[in-house]
């Protein structure tokens, strides 16, 4: 590979037998062997920008049942401006101002208060790590693809929560193949998997599949089209969950006519 990669995981090439008794010599042949895989020298971890960057603030009205002051929901999510040495950089404060800077007015607001608490509030600031993990789900995963030769048509049958990622991906990967593709037509199916299927390949290795030709490619013999089929047995398909620190505020007020007040604040540890 030319550069790093963003995440570990992910496929490294793509064998396709047309019977099963090859595949499963293959894949016994093939599986515990660290020779199979050449890695070149270690270059360390891939520096780039953040992936995203937003923050939410919500400033609540006097009672339950009044309008938020301010809140994301309300008002707008909080985006940076651009980056600077990998940091975000946000709107300038003004309580008076667009809504990014009144939101940075109103957050800035939260920050004062748990630096500077009123006599009564209990602080507590704590710092959560989790550890990295593979994603894995419970349902089995599944695909289905076939090419319309006749209108140059792309069909995909895909349980995914993100089918604009899997739209772009495969439009991106049509506009470089090999087999012209004038139409393309994603059938969406539900699924689960609570993000571990955002940023997943395992869909765009069906329509890769019908980039290299495999449905016209046969054994003598062979049936004009050949189904494939696809059994993934391994969790690393999916996006890597990488270890994560970050620090949270929380400021309770006692106030005995009105239950569950609080400010709390998420924030980068050093």
């Amino acid at each position: 590979m030319a550069s790093k990669p963003a995440y570990l995981g992910q496929a490294v090439a793509m064998l396709i037998f047309h019977d099963f008794a090859r595949f499963r010599f293959a894949k016994e042949t093939l599986q515990f062997r660290d020779d199979v895989i050449r890695y070149g020298a270690t270059t360390g971890p891939l520096e780039r920008d953040p992936w995203a960057a937003f923050r939410f603030v919500c400033v609540g009205g006097k009672t339950p049942y009044d309008d938020d002051v301010f809140s994301s929901l309300k008002d707008t999510p909080l985006f940076p401006h651009m980056m600077k040495k990998r940091l975000p950089v946000w709107a300038d404060v003004d309580e008076r101002g667009t809504l990014d800077e009144q939101g940075a007015h109103y957050a800035g607001a939260i920050r004062s208060a748990l630096d500077y608490p009123p006599l009564g509030w209990l602080v507590v600031d704590r710092t959560y790590r989790t550890q990295s993990v593979d994603t894995a789900v419970l349902e089995p995963d599944n695909a289905n693809c076939w090419y319309d030769a006749a209108t140059q048509s792309l069909h995909m049958v895909v349980p995914t929560p993100g089918p604009l990622e899997v739209t772009q991906g495969v439009v991106e990967m049509a506009s470089k193949s090999r087999v012209a593709v004038k139409q393309f037509f994603l059938h969406l199916c539900y699924t689960v998997g609570y993000g571990s299927k955002d940023h997943y390949s395992f869909p765009l290795l069906f329509a890769l599949w019908h980039d290299r030709g495999v449905l016209r490619r046969r054994p003598s013999g062979a049936p004009r089209e050949r189904p494939l089929r696809a059994v993934p047995d391994f969790a690393q398909a999916s996006r890597l969950r990488h270890a994560l620190s970050h620090g949270r505020r929380q400021a309770d007020r006692p106030d005995p006519g009105v239950q569950g007040r609080f400010r709390s604040q998420r924030r980068r540890p050093l």
